[in-house]
């Protein structure tokens, strides 16, 4: 196990030592960055590298060792936008992203697909990691008058560019994706955030298989898990996938390497993922899954579904 937060020299580091030190054939990693960094490192090591946390569409393809069980952008993002511009009504659309690969792309795929069901987009501003203030880029989106804001950003910046456009008077509907969902959205952005709607890659909380995993969490851990998305794709993957993968490519007589439980995983491709709800994997190494439109009701302090978009 290593931390490499979201830096991909960090990444490429503790990937290292996870490979050269403690010698293991499987590495799961998040971040868009840092799994572009490791991608070429796992195929010259032949190391499986699993993404169970990154959403850059330009993941797919970027190692012959790589495979997402986490979707991609171009999947959830692509219905946001349509749902959007076709059931919401929205005519006049703004991106507000971070300038990382992860924001950029997320964005990109936000504005072509708006564009392509109907919408304008009228405004795209972009921050670094790590800001605090972000009034330039609301002035603008409020001389813009879009009516959706898309703010694909990070866990810590999001409900500040939340709380702050709200300040500007910015009145548009926003949405975001599964970062959304933090305790940070509801304490940092208060009120602001109230019927923010992003996409979450996971069933509703109150499902069998989510809600059998959260209440083992706040048993062991007694706190309410941060981030439950990932959280039960990280479960999944080190519970149902690769333990099944791992067996089937013993039984065939494959061995234990990447290469074999990567074979091994799309050989098989349906799993029974309880609490992420059911995983297809594609032939290249992308996944398909279900995409859940989720609300955030600070009123009552809770994320909750509001539609399911196929």
């Amino acid at each position: 196990h290593a931390q490499p937060a979201a830096d991909p020299k960090q990444g490429i580091a503790a990937f290292q030592k996870l490979v050269s030190v403690d010698r293991v054939p499987i590495v799961s990693s998040a971040w868009s960055t840092v799994i572009m960094a490791t991608a070429p490192v796992a195929d010259r090591e032949k190391v499986l590298l699993i993404n169970h946390g990154a959403n850059a569409p330009s993941i797919r393809g970027a190692g012959k060792l790589l495979i997402s069980f986490f979707p991609l952008a171009d999947l959830d993002i692509k219905h946001l936008a349509r749902y959007a511009a076709t059931k919401l009504g929205k005519k006049r659309g703004a991106v507000m992203y971070v300038n990382n690969d992860t924001g950029r792309l997320n964005a990109k795929v936000f504005q072509e697909n708006f564009e392509a069901a109907g919408g304008k987009i009228v405004a795209v501003e972009s921050h670094e990691a790590d800001a605090i203030e972000f009034g330039a880029q609301a002035a603008k989106m409020r001389a813009a008058q879009p009516d959706i804001i898309h703010i694909p950003s990070l866990v810590q910046e999001a409900p500040r560019i939340v709380k702050q456009f709200r300040e500007m008077g910015i009145k548009a509907q926003f949405t975001s994706y599964s970062v959304a969902e933090s305790k940070e959205m509801l304490s940092v952005a208060g009120e602001a955030a109230d019927g923010l709607l992003y996409t979450s890659l996971a069933p509703p909380a109150d499902q069998p298989g989510p809600k059998a995993l959260i209440d083992r969490y706040k048993a062991t851990y007694q706190k309410d898990p941060v981030a439950t998305a990932y959280l039960m794709y990280v479960w999944d993957l080190h519970n149902t996938i690769l333990p099944e993968a791992i067996q089937y490519a013993k039984k065939q007589g494959w061995g234990y390497s990447g290469e074999a439980i990567r074979r091994a995983i799309l050989t098989q491709k349906t799993y029974d993922t309880k609490a992420s709800g059911k995983t297809v994997f594609e032939d290249d190494g992308t996944v398909n899954k279900v995409v859940y439109l989720k609300r955030v009701n600070v009123k009552e302090k809770k994320f909750e579904y509001a539609a399911t978009l196929e």
